[in-house]
């Protein structure tokens, strides 16, 4: 038998530890580019989910503009945010938190102070079902009703949610609003403040927007009554018959503008400036008949736009009734709607609508218009303007019937019994510079920035 040397015992063994040290550089390569791999994939992981939250919290900022400008249209509301009649203690959002001024300048009221969110008016955190848990807090109320104190229940689905501050913008009838929109839920303190730094994982962004309030009287009459068609007054007698009053020297003391005929309108019972005769005060403009009829959509003229436009205003409530509208019209006012639209034919019975201060002060108007024939009864009251598309009977057996503001009557017009109309220019102020819808301000979009 052949003897193997040691030599050649050994080999095989040789051959057998090189191979394993081979497998096992291979292993090890292989697991740092794992670990490589997998420590990019996080790293791109990370960067989705900031992206993720950047865009939550810009797109939250994005809708919180919209949001008020729904809000500034809204009729009144309760700290919740939500629709509450005027009559339970409810408060419309832009008397809650503006003050508007007769010229056109909208003042901001200071903003609402507390733990969720210093500095700001108004908050909101969306739930998991896409509803929004809101809170709009009286000025000065501190820290009542925050969202702060709201326990949700549905924490576990993302809740972005926004801050709303509004300050005034130095230009007349237009509102500067700030918006912080987060990731998070306000509720969680995770977006509590403008300046405070947030927490990881929470994504931030400001943004900064202009509204503009569309008057909803752009071109006030001159004359406390403008008929396009013919007025026909009838009654007892001197001081019972229709009375029109007009002391503002802006309007040079002007009471009427008619397209048409006048019959029984009595001189001794309308009032002009002192030293202006009466015959010089009226005014009857032949090419009014044309221009001012329910046709040629008069609202155009004086309101800035055409009726199909008009009635598509966010701040105007179209109100609908069977019969007598004057209680309709009356809940409306109390739930703070000051602009309203009736598709007549109509008819309105012992209302009164609007007031006037009994010291100094603005007044509280209200704009109705009938698109449509309309009868007025009894004695009915308003303070602001009746605008009616159509025809105009009002009747009066007894009591006191007032306007004060302006009356526009695009077809013919017919009284009986004692009326007044008075042309106040506080009210026409109001209607002119507070009264209106808010509308965002093409272009004035601005994006203050994103953080995560």
């Amino acid at each position: 038998m052949k003897q193997l040397s040691m030599s050649q015992l050994s080999r095989p063994r040789e051959r057998g530890a090189a191979a394993l040290v081979v497998v096992m550089i291979l292993f090890l390569i292989m697991a740092l580019l794992a670990a490589y791999s997998n420590r990019s994939l996080l790293f791109e992981q990370r960067i989705a989910s900031g992206y993720y939250r950047a865009a939550l919290a810009q797109e939250a900022a994005e809708s919180a503009i919209e949001w008020t400008v729904s809000m500034l249209n809204s009729p009144a509301l309760d700290a919740s945010c939500t629709a509450l009649p005027l009559a339970g203690g409810g408060v419309s959002f832009r008397d809650r938190y503006l003050v508007m001024n007769s010229d056109r300048r909208i003042q901001a009221r200071p903003p609402v102070v507390n733990a969720a969110a210093a500095g700001a008016h108004a908050e909101c955190v969306r739930r998991s079902d896409g509803s929004l848990q809101c809170k709009c807090p009286a000025v000065g109320a501190g820290a009542v009703g925050l969202l702060k104190s709201v326990a949700l229940a549905d924490a576990a689905e993302p809740q972005p949610s926004f801050v709303v501050r509004l300050n005034t913008s130095g230009r007349p009838g237009v509102l500067q609003v700030f918006t912080l929109g987060c990731s998070g839920s306000a509720a969680s303190g995770e977006c509590a403040d403008w300046q405070t730094a947030l927490p990881t994982q929470v994504g931030a962004a400001s943004n900064r927007g202009f509204v503009a309030l569309v008057s909803a009287l752009k071109a006030p009459p001159a004359a406390p009554l403008t008929v396009g068609g013919t007025l026909d007054v009838s009654g007892g007698g001197a001081g019972l018959m229709l009375a029109l009053h007009n002391a503002e020297p802006r309007s040079a003391g002007l009471l009427l503008v008619t397209g048409e005929a006048v019959t029984g309108l009595l001189d001794s019972d309308q009032e002009s400036l002192p030293g202006t005769p009466v015959a010089s005060a009226k005014l009857v403009d032949a090419t009014l008949s044309k221009t001012l009829t329910p046709t040629a959509d008069p609202l155009k003229m004086f309101l800035g736009m055409p009726l199909s436009r008009y009635s598509n205003q966010p701040a105007l409530r179209t109100v609908t009734c069977a019969g007598d509208c004057g209680p309709a019209l009356l809940s409306a006012y109390q739930a703070d709607s000051r602009l309203v639209l009736i598709n007549g034919p109509a008819t309105l019975t012992n209302q009164t609508l609007g007031s006037l201060p009994a010291l100094p002060g603005a007044p509280v108007p209200m704009m109705i218009i009938v698109n449509g024939n309309l009868t007025l009864n009894g004695p009915f009251n308003l303070t602001g303007m009746l605008v009616v598309n159509g025809n105009l009977t009002w009747t009066n057996g007894g009591g006191v019937s007032l306007i004060s503001g302006a009356v526009l009557v695009t077809g013919k017009m017919t009284t009986n019994g004692k009326l007044d109309i008075y042309y106040r220019g506080s009210v026409i102020d109001a209607l002119n510079n507070q009264l209106g819808s808010f509308v965002r301000v093409p272009g004035s979009w601005f994006d203050l920035g994103a953080s995560d």
